[in-house]
């Protein structure tokens, strides 16, 4: 599979209301994203995975480095070349009802991305958004109603049509399922893999939730405090961590029976990103921290052949994960 997205080195940084203090919300990050490929991207809350989705959209401005969608390094995009690329990465947010206005039908919000983009007349733009509302199991009845007459998972698969709509190459999804229950979490997901199946689509998948992520993802990039300290494909990052951080994530995750193991209790909350810690960015919580990690910071690089981390140890330390990579 060729490579659809390339993100080299990317920063976000905010300024706080103290004169010359900045929030580092991601910092130096690398990946690359290939065509009808879905990539986890998981983390505690504040490690930056939400900002990092808004910058490789263009709705918040990298303070450095390249997003390169196709190729094309969307930064340096202007007028309707950079309409027509930021046409091809879409966002399904978390909150399903947050996302929709209460005041309009369902088939004018699906139909709302069309007219912003000038697409059609109104007859073509109705008949694209209803076709959008069919492909994710909803009908032209759904179309007449308001958010409120629908259901959580009804108004998830609104949001996914409404991303749809503009026939897009990637589709970066936000925590789609964290507001639905378990039964739900299942329809979605499956919905997701049969669009991609249909219509080539990638993903990029942020959740908290590691069960979540090898449901659905062929890779996962671990994220920590601006950074990312691991990436590879999902089964052998979940039965053979190589970063510390991995490693607890994966002890985290409930199991049942005998693959239920000792949880990983990380110390302290994860710190600050105005001041982070120097060297490894992980160490202050890491219980295999060494006097390295604290004067150096460790190369984000190629371990083994698809196996990235960012670790000076990260063949050598004995890390546990789950047998059979399930999470």
């Amino acid at each position: 599979m060729s490579e659809l997205l390339q993100v080299d080195d990317l920063a976000v940084s905010f300024a706080t209301k103290r004169k010359g203090e900045r929030v580092r919300a991601v910092d130096g990050v690398s990946f690359a994203l290939r065509e009808g490929e879905t990539l986890g991207l998981i983390g505690e809350s504040g490690s930056g995975k939400s900002t990092l989705s808004r910058a490789l959209l263009q709705l918040v401005r990298p303070s450095g480095g390249e997003v390169r969608l196709a190729g094309a390094d969307l930064a340096t995009l202007r007028g309707r070349a950079r309409r027509e690329a930021l046409t091809r990465l879409q966002m399904v947010f978390q909150d399903p009802n947050a996302s929709l206005d209460p005041r309009m039908r369902i088939a004018s919000s699906v139909e709302e991305p069309l007219l912003v983009q000038g697409k059609g007349n109104h007859a073509e733009r109705r008949t694209r958004a209803l076709a959008a509302l069919e492909s994710v199991g909803l009908s032209a009845e759904h179309g007449e109603r308001y958010p409120h007459e629908l259901s959580g998972g009804q108004k998830q698969r609104v949001n996914i049509a409404r991303a749809l709509v503009l026939d897009p190459a990637l589709v970066v999804c936000d925590e789609p399922v964290s507001a639905l229950d378990v039964a739900l979490q299942a329809e979605i997901l499956d919905l997701l893999r049969r669009l991609q199946a249909g219509l080539g689509l990638s993903y990029l998948f942020i959740t908290h939730d590691l069960a979540v992520v090898s449901n659905i993802a062929d890779r996962v990039a671990v994220m920590y405090l601006g950074r990312l300290m691991e990436l590879g494909p999902v089964d052998e990052v979940v039965e053979r961590p190589l970063h510390p951080y991995t490693e607890a994530l994966v002890s985290a995750q409930p199991r049942i029976g005998s693959q239920q193991r000792d949880r990983i209790v990380l110390e302290g909350d994860i710190p600050s990103p105005v001041d982070p810690p120097s060297g490894c960015r992980f160490r202050t919580r890491c219980r295999y921290a060494q006097q390295r990690c604290a004067e150096e910071v460790p190369k984000w690089a190629e371990v083994e052949p698809g196996r990235w981390s960012a670790c000076h140890f990260p063949e050598s330390l004995p890390l546990r994960g789950v047998e059979g990579g399930q999470a």
